[in-house]
């Protein structure tokens, strides 16, 4: 009864280990940035942007730190003040892939943005500017390294709304008038947003699949040991 008792209780112990060590696996997913032009705290200009109406696109470039496995994309998006009520005001978005420089086909979707503040100084009354979360549509996994574009495009016929500009000069903006090709802005300020997700180090551009930490193949190991001196005990002992 003794040795059979011995068992459960370094089977408890294994298992608890095990349980620990799921807990670190956890841990180590932990969402990550890997892009932001949106500052610290997150600000963004609130007197400038690009209008969003019906048959003009806007495009920016980026490029994350890392391969990530996206959970969510945050963006600076403000209404038109004054759009009447009742007119369809949603917003599209949408990650593009990279060609040449411009915009490519789309690499990944988000739902559509139909509800969101008026353009404004509104949008950082606290201590930080009020951004709205896209979440993709499927699993979205960028490569590190690699530019892509964050491209805006009007949801309804009544659309008027305006994607906030960074407070960063960064670059790669593009323009797109009735479907025509994308042409530079003026402007070397590109949409407010940042990147969010799952990150990995694999360099393969899949899905983030993180190494399993020491205490994890610690416990295994641990549990196999035991496995063995129980079995062994409890052979002896027939």
């Amino acid at each position: 009864m003794s040795e059979k008792m011995s068992g459960y209780g370094v089977g408890w112990v294994c298992a608890m280990a095990v349980i620990f060590s799921l807990c670190s696996v956890k841990s180590a997913r932990a969402d990550s940035v890997v892009f932001s032009n949106l500052g610290s705290p997150i600000s963004f200009s609130t007197s400038t942007g690009w209008e969003i109406i019906p048959g003009a696109n806007v495009a920016t470039q980026f490029t994350p730190s890392s391969d990530v496995a996206v959970s969510q994309i945050d963006v600076g998006i403000g209404n038109i003040t004054g759009l009447p009520a009742g007119i369809s005001n949603g917003v599209n978005f949408a990650v593009y892939t990279n060609v040449s420089g411009s915009p490519g086909s789309v690499f990944g979707s988000f739902p559509e943005l139909t509800s969101f503040m008026d353009f404004g100084s509104g949008q950082c009354a606290g201590l930080a500017c009020t951004v709205q979360t896209l979440k993709p549509v499927g699993s979205l996994a960028l490569q590190g390294g690699v530019p892509y574009w964050l491209v805006a495009s009007a949801g309804g016929t009544g659309t008027d709304a305006v994607w906030n500009a960074s407070n960063i000069l960064d670059g790669g903006v593009k323009i797109n008038q009735g479907g025509g090709p994308w042409m530079d802005s003026v402007d070397n300020f590109g949409g407010a947003f940042d990147v969010v997700g799952s990150v990995s180090d694999s360099g393969s551009g899949g899905s983030p699949v993180p190494e399993p930490p020491g205490a994890l193949l610690l416990a295994v190991g641990f549990c196999a040991l035991c496995a063995i001196k129980v079995r062994k005990t409890i052979f002896n002992h027939a």
